[in-house]
């Protein structure tokens, strides 16, 4: 069975490091442009995540 994810779900499987569930499914093409979003806001808002992780990412 396949699966489409959002960006909020592949954010989290990346923060829980469970990436292996994210192969071989979906998202829509927005979804990357969110993720930026959601790591630019953990990092200037929060600063939950580093300069050096963002670069990372």
């Amino acid at each position: 069975m396949k699966y489409v994810f959002d960006s909020s779900a592949i954010f989290k499987a990346i923060k829980e490091n469970k990436i292996d569930i994210l192969v071989g499914n979906y998202t829509v093409e927005l979804a990357r442009y969110e993720i930026g979003n959601i790591l630019s806001k953990n990092h200037v808002l929060q600063t939950k995540i580093t300069k050096q992780e963002l670069s990372l990412a």
